[in-house]
């Protein structure tokens, strides 16, 4: 099933939902093997210094590997580990990611794969591929965003499927973890309500009616709606009615889930039971999310998503995967945590996926951002460059050590002086300390845009 928008409108919509935009000391210079920048150290462990820097050889998806050597031990101990984007459509991030992730499959035992994406979509159109091979990389890859269309998503996907050809005993899953799909909620929420408790179904039904989405055939369908458009544009209100309909009947809905658990479960299971219920967690969060967007407000609309999104993460955990360690693949606004201190941005006083992760899981989760120095990215408006190189911010001091790619352990640059504890530098679109929010950083010099495989809507 093509997964094209349709339209350069419908695909800003898209990137609406996604709730993303587009005198101190002088920072420690590396040189190979020194505190401040290594050549493939073990970070330290048992060694005389830390070491806070180390080169990288670059985004080549079938590059030896040695160089990441670092990075594993950098997240030896995390369960869950976030890896980001500083921007969507910046290709030479992507591909990164891509090759972060392989090494992580096959030397580290990482076995999940979460994606930011809608969790029934992924499971229809991108796992199918991964699990068996059905169907080619690219339908699979289209499946996703088409911020992810970069050449390197079906490059990695078609990796995944290979690999999980040879390892049948031990395979990789993939899994979504985004809550944009009432069209497949409302009806799949019927569906069980009349299986297990069919004297609620009329009500339930007819109470989540009016939710964002509900009576759309697809995400092709819904967002070619006009109606849909003008809401994720500013240029009409979601109503207010309708709004407080939807959440007057999900939050019914959820009430008998919560009071009547134990019979829901018993007349199906558990897994059964949680999938119907981040059901209707999810069509409230996206509902609000929309009706806040609508209104133009971007701070309201990012803390229900993100909540939901953290919501389907930690349950699916615990019901997928409770003994496998995973990777989210998202933007880095998801995957940082303590999102709602960082000093200015968006998510100030917003918890977002990853802060809400890290909530749950303590030291188990850890957050691996990625910067550039020259951003490039083709997204709305054609090819446009992104330039960090400015006062405030951290990308030059990371370009003064000299490395085209460098991997960073946070806490170590800050004890080694690479930049002032405790100080707010701008991060991709955040001020931010740090080490308080990235257990590491990947740098680049230049991230080039994306190279499509096939064009985009936008």
């Amino acid at each position: 099933m093509s997964m094209h928008f349709g339209s350069m409108v419908v695909a800003s919509l898209v990137a609406a939902v996604l709730g993303l935009g587009c005198g101190e000391a002088s920072p420690a210079m590396g040189g190979g093997g020194t505190a401040a920048s290594g050549g493939g150290g073990d970070g330290g462990a048992g060694g005389a210094e830390p070491v806070a820097v180390w080169p990288l050889s670059g985004v080549d998806f079938d590059a030896p590997s040695d160089d990441l050597l670092p990075f594993a031990a950098l997240v030896a101990e995390a369960s869950v580990i976030g890896i980001g984007e500083s921007v969507h459509t910046t290709g030479g991030e992507l591909r990164m990611r891509a090759r972060l992730i392989r090494y992580l499959v096959e030397a580290e035992g990482i076995r999940v794969i979460v994606l930011e994406n809608e969790w029934e979509e992924t499971e229809r159109t991108v796992a199918p591929h991964v699990d068996a091979c059905s169907g080619t990389a690219e339908e699979a890859a289209m499946g996703l965003n088409p911020v992810w269309w970069d050449v390197s998503t079906p490059r990695l996907l078609a990796w995944l499927c290979a690999y999980n050809q040879t390892h049948a005993d031990d395979p990789v899953r993939v899994l979504g973890m985004d809550i944009r799909q009432a069209w497949y909620d409302h009806p799949a929420v019927v569906s069980y309500l009349e299986a297990v408790a069919p004297a609620d179904a009329p009500s339930v039904a007819d109470g989540t009616s009016t939710c964002l989405g509900v009576g759309h055939a697809s995400r092709e369908d819904f967002f070619a709606d006009p109606l849909v458009q003008a809401y994720f544009s500013g240029g009409a209100p979601l109503p207010e009615a309708d709004h407080q309909a939807c959440l007057a009947g999900v939050d019914a809905a959820i009430a008998l889930f919560a009071s009547r658990r134990d019979e829901l479960i018993a007349k199906s299971d558990e897994r059964a039971f949680e999938r119907a219920r981040l059901r209707l967690v999810g069509m409230r969060a996206f509902d609000t999310s929309i009706y806040h967007l609508s209104r133009g407000d971007l701070e309201l609309a990012n803390p229900p998503r993100d909540a939901a999104m953290a919501d389907v993460l930690l349950t699916f955990q615990r019901l997928e995967f409770p003994d496998r360690r995973a990777v989210v693949f998202a933007h880095d606004g998801h995957v940082l945590r303590r999102s709602d201190e960082v000093l200015a941005g968006q998510w100030r006083g917003v918890k977002n996926v990853g802060t809400l992760v890290a909530e749950a899981l303590g030291d188990a989760y850890h957050a691996v951002g990625q910067v550039s120095l020259t951003t490039e990215i083709d997204w709305f408006g054609g090819p446009q460059t992104l330039d960090n190189d400015q006062p405030g911010h951290l990308e030059p001091r990371l370009a003064d050590l000299g490395h085209d790619f460098a991997l960073v352990d946070t806490d170590a640059a800050t004890t080694m002086g690479l930049w002032m504890a405790g100080t707010g530098y701008e991060v991709g679109f955040d001020t931010l300390i740090p080490a308080q929010h990235y257990d590491a950083l990947v740098f680049h010099r230049r991230s080039p845009a994306a190279d499509y495989f096939t064009p985009p809507p936008f």
